[in-house]
């Protein structure tokens, strides 16, 4: 998979729609708004993290396969 931005977008986009809705619940209290803003930046770190280890993985088996070809 070709990891692109429009991928990574679209899950923030997701993640913060959640939030929204959840912070709505709370009548947009100062708090409640602050502390979802920063639940919101987590979840988008959280997301290209899990994004990057899928694609470090790959890169992993890519180089395990290059190695048995390069010792064969």
């Amino acid at each position: 998979m070709d990891l692109k931005a429009e991928v990574v977008l679209k899950k923030i986009r997701r993640e913060i729609k959640k939030i929204r809705d959840r912070n709505r619940k709370m009548n947009n209290h100062p708090y409640a708004e602050n502390t979802m803003v920063m639940i919101g930046l987590m979840r988008a770190v959280e997301i290209i993290e899990g994004l990057r280890n899928e694609e470090m993985e790959k890169l992993i088996d890519w180089r395990k396969e290059q190695k048995k070809l390069i010792s064969n």
